[in-house]
């Protein structure tokens, strides 16, 4: 590969990527998800024709991107440029990806010849969640400029939504008035953390496409619950990567109850995010969140996991009890913390936080406790 003087911000991240391939002994990478498509590619994937895209990341780093020819008008106005082949769709579309994809796989080393003749093509990847959690684990300057733009794209949908909230509109209005707002502030596309199960903890229901993710509606006629605490969150994309914040409404006077849970997970949260530094444990960050919480709420009402890494999705979970990975420089935490309910929905508060050399900067400015619309 060229040096790295010389290389785009993407390049830069595939010969990241390829340095980890090296590392852990891999001689090829198929990336499927479209956090992963989206890192090694600058190419948005989400709202593509076809299911199946492959990109594959060969020896030296030379990728090739594989699709469906359906999706070959998306890929061309996008502006990627790189190396591609396609599948023709019909009843027989998955065996013509199979054959594409093994026809690409044909002049690699062998191992990566074998892993597909044993399954890998289905499973969707060689070893690649690893090798990429490892790739995307610190954030590079061009990164860090995105996601500073994605963290204010999320800012102004927050605003959006407790600003035109009201009980009587449908949820579909709602999420379509902050996807105007945010793509005439130059949001492009959503990411939804439906995309991976590991990355939520509470159904979310909302029109497919939207940016906004709402909880807490009828989920057969969309109506919003105004007796019901109604969290809310949102996954804007700038440059194909993601911010996110959230926070929950109500819509009628919280009792003292509500309102000393709501108090109470919001000093909670303050306190974890203040002792987020380099070289802190992530599980003493999710201890000292607990710690504020003790003898206040349940642990049995409490998500289990108050931290993912981000960038050009919601990636692993990292702020939890089991996780020993110590914290850096250059990492970016999206930090959610939320009390659950028996019945109907609970409080949920978000936000996005970059780990800096003397201890961490918070990318949204929003607030993070119940707001009231009463």
């Amino acid at each position: 590969m060229a040096t790295t003087m010389t290389l785009n911000p993407v390049q830069r991240r595939v010969q990241r990527v390829a340095e980890q391939m090296d590392a852990a002994g891999a001689d090829v990478l198929l990336a499927t998800s479209p956090s992963a498509i989206a890192y090694l590619a600058d190419l948005n994937i989400r709202s593509f024709t076809a299911p199946g895209t492959v990109l594959v990341l060969g020896p030296g780093g030379n990728t090739t991107l594989l699709a469906s020819e359906a999706d070959q008008p998306k890929i061309a106005a996008s502006g990627y440029r790189g190396l591609t082949d396609f599948w023709s769709l019909g009843q027989d579309a998955e065996e013509r990806r199979e054959s594409v994809l093994r026809m690409h796989l044909s002049g690699l080393p062998s191992s990566a010849r074998v892993a597909a003749e044993r399954g890998a093509l289905r499973e969707g990847a060689i070893a690649a969640e690893p090798i990429l959690d490892a790739a995307m684990r610190i954030k590079d300057d061009d990164e860090i400029r995105r996601l500073r733009a994605a963290a204010d794209l999320a800012d102004i949908g927050y605003t959006a939504v407790v600003d035109r909230m009201t009980p009587e509109l449908r949820v579909y209005e709602i999420v379509r008035n902050v996807d105007r707002s945010l793509r005439r502030a130059g949001g492009g596309e959503f990411w939804s953390p439906l995309e991976d199960a590991a990355g939520v903890t509470r159904a979310g229901y909302y029109p497919a496409g939207s940016i906004a993710t709402l909880l807490g509606r009828h989920e057969e006629t969309g109506v919003l619950d105004p007796s019901q605490p109604l969290p809310f969150a949102l996954y804007p994309l700038s440059e194909n990567y993601t911010g996110a914040a959230g926070t929950t409404i109500v819509f009628e006077t919280p009792g003292p109850l509500l309102r000393s849970l709501a108090d109470a997970l919001s000093d909670a949260t303050e306190t974890a995010l203040a002792a987020i530094r380099p070289g802190i444990r992530a599980d003493e960050v999710f201890a000292i969140h607990r710690q504020a919480l003790q003898g206040t709420v349940s642990p049995d009402r409490l998500d289990p996991i108050i931290g993912y890494s981000l960038g050009t999705g919601l990636g692993r979970p990292l702020l939890s009890a089991t996780s020993e990975e110590v914290l850096e420089p250059g990492m970016a935490l999206s930090v959610r913390t939320a009390i659950t309910r028996e019945q109907g929905p609970g409080i949920a508060f978000q936000t996005t936080v970059l780990v800096t050399e003397t201890g961490n900067e918070r990318l949204n400015i929003v607030p993070l406790r119940l707001i009231e619309l009463h």
